[in-house]
Protein backbone atom coordinates (compact mmCIF):
# COMPACT_ATOMS: atom_id res chain seq x y z
CA UNK A 1 0.00 0.00 0.00
CA UNK A 2 2.82 2.59 0.57
CA UNK A 3 4.70 1.61 -2.22
CA UNK A 4 1.77 2.81 -4.14
CA UNK A 5 0.47 5.72 -1.83
CA UNK A 6 3.87 7.91 -0.99
CA UNK A 7 4.86 8.87 -4.68
CA UNK A 8 1.48 10.84 -4.44
CA UNK A 9 2.39 13.00 -2.10
CA UNK A 10 5.39 14.56 -3.87
CA UNK A 11 3.37 14.14 -6.85
CA UNK A 12 -0.17 16.34 -5.51
CA UNK A 13 2.55 18.82 -4.33
CA UNK A 14 3.98 19.12 -8.10
CA UNK A 15 0.77 19.01 -9.49
CA UNK A 16 -0.31 22.35 -7.56
CA UNK A 17 3.42 23.83 -8.19
CA UNK A 18 3.11 23.48 -12.00
CA UNK A 19 -0.79 24.93 -11.78
CA UNK A 20 -0.24 28.03 -9.59
CA UNK A 21 0.75 31.46 -10.57
CA UNK A 22 2.21 31.97 -6.96
CA UNK A 23 2.74 28.82 -5.19
CA UNK A 24 4.16 30.98 -2.30
CA UNK A 25 0.74 32.87 -1.67
CA UNK A 26 -1.46 30.15 -3.33
CA UNK A 27 -0.41 26.18 -2.11
CA UNK A 28 -0.62 27.14 2.60
CA UNK A 29 -4.81 27.93 1.80
CA UNK A 30 -4.85 24.79 -0.54
CA UNK A 31 -2.68 22.39 1.94
CA UNK A 32 -4.90 23.50 5.00
CA UNK A 33 -7.83 21.44 2.91
CA UNK A 34 -5.12 18.12 3.28
CA UNK A 35 -5.30 19.21 6.62
CA UNK A 36 -8.68 19.17 7.41
CA UNK A 37 -9.33 15.81 6.49
CA UNK A 38 -7.00 14.58 8.71
CA UNK A 39 -8.54 16.57 11.58
CA UNK A 40 -11.97 14.79 10.49
CA UNK A 41 -10.11 11.33 10.24
CA UNK A 42 -8.49 11.72 14.05
CA UNK A 43 -11.66 12.62 15.35
CA UNK A 44 -14.28 9.84 13.61
CA UNK A 45 -11.85 6.89 14.82
CA UNK A 46 -11.44 8.96 18.36
CA UNK A 47 -15.13 8.89 18.75
CA UNK A 48 -16.83 6.40 17.60
CA UNK A 49 -17.26 3.15 18.49
CA UNK A 50 -17.99 -0.64 17.29
CA UNK A 51 -19.99 -3.79 17.93
CA UNK A 52 -17.39 -6.42 16.32
CA UNK A 53 -19.87 -9.47 17.62
CA UNK A 54 -23.04 -7.82 15.62
CA UNK A 55 -20.99 -5.85 13.46
CA UNK A 56 -22.80 -2.45 14.38
CA UNK A 57 -20.92 0.51 14.13
CA UNK A 58 -22.06 4.33 16.36
CA UNK A 59 -20.73 7.63 15.20
CA UNK A 60 -20.01 10.13 17.12
CA UNK A 61 -22.50 12.23 19.02
CA UNK A 62 -22.14 15.44 16.98
CA UNK A 63 -23.34 13.53 13.42
CA UNK A 64 -26.21 12.05 15.05
CA UNK A 65 -24.83 8.86 17.40
CA UNK A 66 -25.64 7.84 20.81
CA UNK A 67 -23.69 6.98 23.88
CA UNK A 68 -22.00 3.32 23.50
CA UNK A 69 -22.77 0.35 25.60
CA UNK A 70 -19.46 -0.05 27.77
CA UNK A 71 -18.56 -2.98 26.13
CA UNK A 72 -18.44 -1.66 22.20
CA UNK A 73 -14.65 -0.90 21.58
CA UNK A 74 -13.42 2.18 19.71
CA UNK A 75 -13.17 1.18 16.18
CA UNK A 76 -9.36 2.88 16.54
CA UNK A 77 -8.42 -0.83 18.08
CA UNK A 78 -10.01 -2.46 15.05
CA UNK A 79 -10.23 -3.51 11.43
CA UNK A 80 -12.68 -1.26 10.45
CA UNK A 81 -10.73 1.76 10.29
CA UNK A 82 -8.47 0.04 7.70
CA UNK A 83 -11.90 -0.54 5.67
CA UNK A 84 -12.63 2.94 6.03
CA UNK A 85 -9.52 3.89 4.48
CA UNK A 86 -9.81 1.37 1.69
CA UNK A 87 -13.09 2.90 0.93
CA UNK A 88 -11.79 6.93 0.82
CA UNK A 89 -8.97 5.78 -0.85
CA UNK A 90 -10.72 4.22 -4.08
CA UNK A 91 -12.81 7.23 -4.10
CA UNK A 92 -9.45 9.63 -3.86
CA UNK A 93 -8.50 6.92 -6.76
CA UNK A 94 -11.38 8.26 -9.07
CA UNK A 95 -11.16 11.60 -8.34
CA UNK A 96 -7.88 11.73 -9.30
CA UNK A 97 -9.10 11.61 -13.27
CA UNK A 98 -10.56 14.69 -12.79
CA UNK A 99 -7.60 16.41 -11.54
CA UNK A 100 -6.09 19.03 -14.43
CA UNK A 101 -3.73 17.47 -16.95
CA UNK A 102 -0.57 18.49 -16.74
CA UNK A 103 2.06 16.30 -18.66
CA UNK A 104 5.51 15.89 -18.01
CA UNK A 105 8.02 19.34 -18.86
CA UNK A 106 9.79 16.32 -20.71
CA UNK A 107 7.02 15.49 -22.80
CA UNK A 108 8.01 14.98 -26.53
CA UNK A 109 11.65 14.71 -26.02
CA UNK A 110 14.42 11.77 -25.49
CA UNK A 111 13.66 10.14 -21.91
CA UNK A 112 16.28 8.58 -20.69
CA UNK A 113 16.11 6.12 -17.58
CA UNK A 114 17.92 8.39 -15.18
CA UNK A 115 14.95 10.70 -15.94
CA UNK A 116 12.72 8.07 -15.36
CA UNK A 117 14.04 7.66 -11.90
CA UNK A 118 14.58 11.46 -10.85
CA UNK A 119 17.89 10.91 -10.94
CA UNK A 120 18.34 14.47 -12.76
CA UNK A 121 17.72 16.18 -9.30
CA UNK A 122 20.83 14.74 -8.15
CA UNK A 123 22.24 17.73 -9.89
CA UNK A 124 20.73 20.00 -7.76
CA UNK A 125 22.97 18.17 -4.67
CA UNK A 126 26.16 20.60 -5.85
CA UNK A 127 24.23 23.86 -5.00
CA UNK A 128 26.31 23.77 -1.95
CA UNK A 129 23.15 25.58 0.62
CA UNK A 130 20.90 22.87 -1.25
CA UNK A 131 22.82 20.04 -0.35
CA UNK A 132 23.32 20.84 3.27
CA UNK A 133 18.99 21.48 3.17
CA UNK A 134 18.86 17.58 1.93
CA UNK A 135 21.09 16.36 4.59
CA UNK A 136 19.76 18.43 7.60
CA UNK A 137 16.17 17.69 6.25
CA UNK A 138 17.15 13.43 6.25
CA UNK A 139 18.42 13.68 9.46
CA UNK A 140 16.00 15.69 11.38
CA UNK A 141 13.25 13.51 9.93
CA UNK A 142 15.31 10.54 12.19
CA UNK A 143 13.88 11.93 15.60
CA UNK A 144 10.88 13.55 14.20
CA UNK A 145 9.35 9.71 13.10
CA UNK A 146 9.68 9.31 17.40
CA UNK A 147 6.42 11.41 17.55
CA UNK A 148 4.85 9.72 15.11
CA UNK A 149 5.19 6.84 16.34
CA UNK A 150 5.06 7.23 20.04
CA UNK A 151 3.10 10.13 20.89
CA UNK A 152 -0.15 8.38 20.92
CA UNK A 153 0.90 6.04 23.48
CA UNK A 154 2.36 7.96 25.51
CA UNK A 155 -0.79 10.15 25.67
CA UNK A 156 -2.96 7.15 26.88
CA UNK A 157 -0.10 6.04 29.87
CA UNK A 158 -0.33 9.90 30.76
CA UNK A 159 -4.06 9.12 31.46
CA UNK A 160 -5.06 11.60 28.39
CA UNK A 161 -8.57 10.55 27.35
CA UNK A 162 -9.52 10.05 23.70
CA UNK A 163 -5.69 10.36 22.60
CA UNK A 164 -6.62 10.17 19.14
CA UNK A 165 -8.84 13.35 19.11
CA UNK A 166 -6.21 15.01 21.08
CA UNK A 167 -3.69 14.58 18.63
CA UNK A 168 -5.69 16.14 16.07
CA UNK A 169 -5.36 19.53 17.86
CA UNK A 170 -2.00 20.05 16.26
CA UNK A 171 -3.76 19.95 13.21
CA UNK A 172 -5.76 22.54 14.27
CA UNK A 173 -2.63 24.76 14.53
CA UNK A 174 -1.12 23.31 11.18
CA UNK A 175 -4.05 25.01 9.56
CA UNK A 176 -3.63 28.22 11.53
CA UNK A 177 0.48 28.58 10.77
CA UNK A 178 -0.36 27.45 7.09
CA UNK A 179 -2.47 30.07 6.30
CA UNK A 180 0.75 32.53 7.78
CA UNK A 181 3.19 30.61 5.92
CA UNK A 182 3.01 33.40 2.98
CA UNK A 183 3.29 36.07 5.47
CA UNK A 184 6.43 34.32 7.35
CA UNK A 185 8.11 33.34 4.31
CA UNK A 186 8.69 36.78 2.59
CA UNK A 187 9.66 38.18 5.96
CA UNK A 188 11.65 35.56 7.82
CA UNK A 189 12.91 34.14 4.55
CA UNK A 190 13.96 30.17 4.28
CA UNK A 191 16.73 30.06 7.11
CA UNK A 192 14.84 31.31 10.00
CA UNK A 193 11.99 29.74 9.40
CA UNK A 194 13.43 26.04 8.65
CA UNK A 195 15.54 27.17 11.89
CA UNK A 196 11.93 27.79 14.00
CA UNK A 197 10.48 24.44 12.87
CA UNK A 198 13.36 22.59 14.21
CA UNK A 199 13.36 24.07 17.33
CA UNK A 200 10.02 23.62 17.98
CA UNK A 201 11.17 20.15 17.38
CA UNK A 202 13.18 20.50 20.41
CA UNK A 203 11.02 22.18 22.73
CA UNK A 204 8.11 19.80 21.61
CA UNK A 205 10.35 16.62 22.99
CA UNK A 206 11.04 18.49 25.98
CA UNK A 207 7.72 19.88 27.21
CA UNK A 208 6.76 15.99 26.96
CA UNK A 209 10.01 14.14 28.78
CA UNK A 210 9.22 16.76 31.58
CA UNK A 211 5.10 15.78 31.42
CA UNK A 212 3.61 13.25 33.29
CA UNK A 213 -0.32 12.53 34.55
CA UNK A 214 -0.31 15.54 36.73
CA UNK A 215 0.94 17.93 34.16
CA UNK A 216 -1.18 17.58 31.03
CA UNK A 217 -0.90 21.38 30.11
CA UNK A 218 2.39 19.97 28.95
CA UNK A 219 1.40 17.60 27.14
CA UNK A 220 -1.00 19.89 25.39
CA UNK A 221 1.09 22.48 23.91
CA UNK A 222 3.99 19.88 22.79
CA UNK A 223 0.78 18.79 20.90
CA UNK A 224 -0.19 22.41 19.89
CA UNK A 225 3.36 23.31 18.71
CA UNK A 226 2.99 20.39 15.74
CA UNK A 227 1.37 23.75 13.31
CA UNK A 228 4.90 25.56 13.55
CA UNK A 229 6.81 21.97 13.85
CA UNK A 230 4.96 20.67 10.48
CA UNK A 231 4.53 24.07 8.60
CA UNK A 232 8.02 25.81 9.07
CA UNK A 233 9.85 22.36 8.35
CA UNK A 234 8.11 19.86 5.54
CA UNK A 235 5.96 22.96 4.01
CA UNK A 236 8.56 25.55 3.46
CA UNK A 237 11.09 22.73 2.82
CA UNK A 238 8.51 21.58 -0.07
CA UNK A 239 8.41 26.07 -0.97
CA UNK A 240 11.81 26.00 -0.81
CA UNK A 241 12.65 23.42 -3.43
CA UNK A 242 10.10 24.25 -5.47
CA UNK A 243 11.97 27.67 -5.75
CA UNK A 244 15.36 26.49 -6.39
CA UNK A 245 14.67 23.66 -8.54
CA UNK A 246 15.05 24.39 -12.61
CA UNK A 247 11.44 23.98 -14.64
CA UNK A 248 12.30 20.62 -15.97
CA UNK A 249 13.20 18.95 -12.72
CA UNK A 250 10.92 20.39 -10.18
CA UNK A 251 8.63 17.11 -10.13
CA UNK A 252 12.06 14.78 -9.61
CA UNK A 253 12.77 17.56 -6.82
CA UNK A 254 9.59 17.11 -4.93
CA UNK A 255 10.00 13.38 -5.00
CA UNK A 256 13.66 13.52 -4.13
CA UNK A 257 12.85 15.65 -0.97
CA UNK A 258 10.27 12.79 -0.15
CA UNK A 259 11.80 10.35 -0.99
CA UNK A 260 14.82 11.57 1.63
CA UNK A 261 12.83 13.05 4.42
CA UNK A 262 9.63 10.73 4.45
CA UNK A 263 11.18 7.48 3.01
CA UNK A 264 15.13 7.20 4.31
CA UNK A 265 14.76 9.74 7.27
CA UNK A 266 11.06 8.36 8.62
CA UNK A 267 12.62 4.71 7.76
CA UNK A 268 15.89 5.19 9.84
CA UNK A 269 14.27 6.69 12.78
CA UNK A 270 11.47 4.21 12.63
CA UNK A 271 14.05 1.62 13.53
CA UNK A 272 15.73 3.64 15.68
CA UNK A 273 12.77 4.74 18.11
CA UNK A 274 12.09 0.59 18.38
CA UNK A 275 15.42 -0.09 19.60
CA UNK A 276 15.46 3.03 21.84
CA UNK A 277 12.30 2.75 23.25
CA UNK A 278 13.13 -1.52 23.51
CA UNK A 279 16.17 -0.04 26.00
CA UNK A 280 13.92 2.75 27.59
CA UNK A 281 11.18 -0.33 28.62
CA UNK A 282 13.76 -3.13 29.56
CA UNK A 283 12.61 -3.57 33.10
CA UNK A 284 8.67 -3.51 32.45
CA UNK A 285 7.90 0.06 32.81
CA UNK A 286 8.31 2.76 30.13
CA UNK A 287 10.68 5.54 31.07
CA UNK A 288 9.18 8.38 28.81
CA UNK A 289 11.75 11.26 29.70
CA UNK A 290 14.48 9.91 28.69
CA UNK A 291 12.79 8.21 25.81
CA UNK A 292 11.63 12.13 24.51
CA UNK A 293 15.55 13.53 25.23
CA UNK A 294 17.03 11.53 22.70
CA UNK A 295 14.80 13.23 19.75
CA UNK A 296 15.64 16.29 21.34
CA UNK A 297 19.17 16.26 21.86
CA UNK A 298 19.37 14.36 17.64
CA UNK A 299 17.20 17.32 16.59
CA UNK A 300 19.05 20.30 18.39
CA UNK A 301 22.44 18.47 16.77
CA UNK A 302 20.90 18.95 13.29
CA UNK A 303 19.74 22.64 13.76
CA UNK A 304 22.82 23.89 15.08
CA UNK A 305 24.56 22.54 12.15
CA UNK A 306 21.62 23.95 9.90
CA UNK A 307 22.35 27.07 11.90
CA UNK A 308 26.12 27.34 10.90
CA UNK A 309 26.62 25.85 7.64
CA UNK A 310 23.29 26.77 5.61
CA UNK A 311 23.28 30.24 3.40
CA UNK A 312 20.38 29.67 1.00
CA UNK A 313 19.20 32.93 -0.50
CA UNK A 314 16.73 34.65 1.89
CA UNK A 315 14.96 36.10 -1.22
Amino acid sequence: HLICYMPTLALSNSLCFQNMEDPQRQFPPIRTLGTIGWIASGILVGSSFFDQGAYQLIWPAFLGGENPPAEWSSIAVTSLTFEIGAYVSFALGVYSFSLPNTPPKLKGQKVSMGDVLGLRALALMKDRSFSIFIVCSLLLCIPLSFYFQSANGFLKEMGVANSEGVLTLGQFSEIFFLLLVPWFFRRLGVKRMLLIGMACWVLRYALFAQADAQTHALLYLGVLLHGICYDFFFVTGQLYVDKVAPDEVRSSAQGFIAFVTLGVGMFIGGILNGWWNGIQSAEGVMNWPMVWYFPAALAGVVMLVFALTFRGKES
